[in-house]
């Protein structure tokens, strides 16, 4: 994973050299909402802190308040600006749990539509964690 002064998202987030080129499709305060580059359903965004934050393991109760707003944006944008599709499709939020992120920059999956099997694997099992249950965890400790 790359070194926090390395970190790709960073840029995109600030809207700053080569992450100028990502389009925010949503950005509310510190949180932001952009396309997966490498989308494993018809609709993956990435939501993102535009504070640099590693990963799940570094949240605590504290920053319960961040992933509220985290889901409140892409709630929103779910619901106001895609396509009106029938019959409605699935809804997926959630983060992926180190070692298995490729990104060191917290940033909660977004995912509008059928995955794949393989897909499915990938946003499922020990390895990703649902944002609503990543809330109850956090809730828990506090």
């Amino acid at each position: 994973m790359a070194a926090h002064g390395e970190c790709i998202f960073c840029p995109i987030v600030r809207q700053e050299g080569k992450g100028a080129d990502t389009t925010l499709v949503a950005e509310e305060g510190d949180v932001v909402l952009f396309g997966d580059k490498y989308p494993s359903c018809e609709h993956h965004f990435l939501c993102c802190p535009r504070r640099h934050i590693p990963n799940v393991s570094s949240l605590t109760e504290e920053d319960l308040p961040l992933l509220r707003r985290m889901v409140a944006l892409a709630d929103t944008f779910v619901l106001e600006k895609l396509p009106k599709v029938s019959p409605p499709r699935p809804i997926l939020m959630g983060f992926h749990v180190p070692p298995f992120g490729s990104i060191d920059h917290l940033h909660m999956h977004v995912l509008v539509g059928d995955l794949s099997f393989f897909a499915g694997l990938k946003y499922t099992g020990f390895w990703f964690i649902s944002t609503g249950d990543l809330i109850a965890k956090l809730e828990k400790e506090d």
